[in-house]
C-alpha cells in the first residue's frame, strides 16, 4: 500500500501538495482546483473548491490502480 501525507490545510496547498507528490500539474479556475491522476497512479480526477466563508470541499472522482491505495 502507498501512502502520501498532506501537511496542509488550505485548499490550494492541499492540491498542490497531492499533484507534487503524484509527480503532475494542477490547474485553477476561479477558486477551483483540478488535478488529473498519471496512469501510472490511476484515471480521473481530484476536484476542489473554497468558498467565501472559509469552507473547502475536495471531491476524488478518481480509481487508483493498486486495490488498497490511500488518497493523500
Amino acid at each position: 500500500m502507498k501512502t502520501n501525507q498532506v501537511n496542509s490545510l488550505l485548499l490550494k496547498e492541499v492540491i498542490a501538495d497531492i499533484a507534487e507528490a503524484f509527480g503532475v500539474g494542477y490547474s485553477t479556475n476561479c477558486d477551483e482546483y483540478i488535478l488529473f491522476l498519471p496512469p501510472d497512479i490511476g484515471e480521473g480526477c481530484i476536484r476542489g473548491i473554497n468558498f467565501e466563508n472559509g469552507l473547502g470541499i475536495l471531491q476524488y472522482d478518481c480509481t487508483f490502480v493498486e486495490e488498497d491505495a490511500l488518497c493523500p
